[in-house]
């Protein structure tokens, strides 16, 4: 008897708190802007929680979500952060698209030292550049 009524009790709570613990996979692809090509490696991650997922080689992803309403932030190095509101259940695949951020690379400045031309961050030390008039000047007595 107390099976039967435990049993019993187990049912009729999941009845009840049926719709809580519904969840839906949420499926999407993350493309470029400019070639409209997947972007595999792209980070999607859902605001306030602790979902984080990785596109694959297609640049798709999926998400296991309750329903409810979301904040996805979509992100690739050398494009700029995308985020998509989202309400589940979704109606139809999600498509998000990454516009690429200008990026551009500060003066490099080149140290010759005769033998190799090395960065100047790489620079340890002094050196002179020896030319023709250096070479030429007149040593005093």
């Amino acid at each position: 008897m107390k099976k039967f009524l435990f049993t019993w009790l187990v049912g009729a709570f999941l009845i009840l708190q049926g719709p809580a613990f519904a969840q839906e996979i949420i499926r999407g692809t993350v493309l470029d802007q400019s070639t409209m090509e997947p972007l595999p490696g792209a980070t999607v991650r859902v605001e306030g929680a602790q979902n984080l997922e990785i596109t694959d080689e297609n640049g798709q992803f999926s998400l296991t979500l309750s329903e409810g309403n979301y904040q996805l932030t979509v992100s690739f190095i050398g494009f700029g952060t995308q985020t998509v509101d989202l309400s589940i259940p979704l109606k139809e695949e999600i498509r998000i698209v990454l516009v690429p951020s200008d990026m551009e690379l500060q003066g490099v400045e080149v140290v010759a030292t005769g033998y190799q031309e090395l960065p100047k961050e790489r620079v340890t030390g002094s050196f002179v550049s020896v030319d023709e008039e250096l070479l030429n000047r007149s040593v005093s007595p």
